[in-house]
């Protein structure tokens, strides 16, 4: 393992492994000191799917109630986080096969489709349909093929 994005990326697939057949609070500490070292905050509770993957690691917050799908990539700066108030109240729903870009936010009860792809420096507290593009803060939704 020669990057922190890989050796976080090792450490993810090991905890969720570790969550069915054993192992968990070993894999659990393992995971804390590499949080610290290297500024990423994912709660080892946070429903992960497989092959997550860190582009980028750095500043990186998601939030524990968080449910994550499969083949999603994040890169360094994003926040996953918590609506306190309004109608979207709670935390985001992310699809499968969804790039999340560097410094994006994705805040409240939203739902990330499946298949799509969040720009760089793009806020979100929006649902985002399948296939698509999102640019901007605030973000527009750009339908793709």
């Amino acid at each position: 393992m020669k990057s922190p994005q890989e050796r976080m990326n090792y450490i993810i697939k090991k905890l969720n492994i570790a969550k069915k057949s054993g192992g968990y609070y070993f894999w659990k500490i393992i995971w804390r000191y590499y949080q610290i070292k290297y500024l990423i905050s994912i709660p080892s509770s946070t429903e992960i799917g497989e092959n997550f993957n860190i582009v980028h690691y750095g500043n990186i917050v998601i939030n524990n109630a968080v449910k994550v799908g499969n083949n999603v990539s994040v890169a360094q700066g994003v926040t996953l986080g918590l609506a306190f108030g309004g109608k979207k109240q709670g935390c985001p729903q992310i699809g499968d096969n969804v790039y999340i870009g560097a410094n994006s936010t994705i805040v409240g009860n939203v739902v990330i489709g499946k298949n799509s792809f969040i720009a760089p420096n793009t806020f979100i507290n929006f649902d985002v349909p399948e296939n698509s593009l999102v640019i901007g803060s605030p973000g527009i939704i750009h339908k793709r093929h």
